[in-house]
């Protein structure tokens, strides 16, 4: 029985041992091709960081709290949250 050898190991196509990088590029390039567009992961940390530090200025406002009333000394590390 001649013909291809299918699977991984010796014959196998030229690159089969990175297939995780294969699979990882589809959903990217659908998205791609579907137009949608995805942020940088710096740029999406920064807007989540943005959106806690409003919702946390939100919660203080209704129960009565300021930001430095949840700050946290850290001793040498200092303080958890910058100054205001």
């Amino acid at each position: 029985m001649g013909g291809r050898r299918r699977g991984r190991g010796a014959g196998a196509h030229p690159g089969d041992d990175q297939c995780d990088g294969r699979l990882a590029g589809r959903p990217r390039s659908r998205r791609q091709a579907a137009g949608v567009r995805t942020r940088p992961p710096e740029e999406r940390l920064g807007l989540m960081l943005v959106v806690l530090h409003d919702r946390m200025a939100e919660l203080c406002d209704r129960h009565g709290l300021t930001l430095e009333d949840l700050n946290l000394d850290l001793g040498p590390l200092g303080p958890l949250l910058p100054p205001p």
